[in-house]
């Protein structure tokens, strides 16, 4: 796992330079955030998507319409996958901001009993991410990085390379523009 850190910082980087860290957010918006990203996993995998599948969209205007199509690589990726590694990436940007170090909180987690049912880590890392939001000891720090262990772990059972999606997320986060869509938090 040595590349969490890297993550941490490459994340916030990121969020920073996109503006999102212009104004503190708390604790409640972030992990509200975090879970809506879980949320995002459990739509995709209502609507049958693959555990692996990820697809692309790109938004454009036709005729003054914004319109939403099916696009290839390079455009905004999608799926359960993706979805996963936002959580990810927006628990690492929260531990750049406060400073946490993530990779040392995730080595001290413990390894979680091995599940194969999909459904019960997405509640394993909403648990821990609502954990994270009421300071539950033995803190936030430890609760998100439980949620990062739940969401490799997930990963692992369903035989996604959770680092080379991080990876194309970050690309495509990269060519968005400053605090894209306008979003209040």
């Amino acid at each position: 796992m040595g590349k969490l850190n890297d993550l941490v910082s490459e994340s916030f980087k990121i969020a920073t330079e996109k503006g999102w860290h212009e104004s503190e957010r708390s604790l409640s918006a972030i992990t509200l955030l975090m879970q809506s990203e879980v949320s995002e996993v459990v739509e995709e995998y209502r609507k049958h998507k693959g555990l692996k599948e990820v697809w692309y969209e790109v938004h454009h205007s036709e005729g003054g319409v914004d319109v939403t199509t099916i696009g290839g690589p390079g455009d905004k990726p999608c799926g359960i996958p993706v979805e996963i590694a936002d959580m990810v990436i927006r628990v690492a940007d929260y531990c750049g901001n406060k400073g946490y170090n993530l990779e040392a909180s995730y080595a001290q987690t413990p390894t979680p009993d091995y599940t194969q049912d999909f459904e019960e880590w997405m509640a394993r890392i909403n648990f821990a991410l609502s954990q994270a939001w009421a300071n539950i000891l033995p803190g936030t720090e430890f609760w998100l990085a439980m949620a990062v262990k739940y969401a490799f772990e997930t990963a692992k059972v369903c035989e996604i390379d959770l680092w080379a999606v991080i990876e194309e997320k970050a690309i495509f986060n990269r060519t968005r523009p400053r605090r894209h869509g306008g979003k209040k938090i």
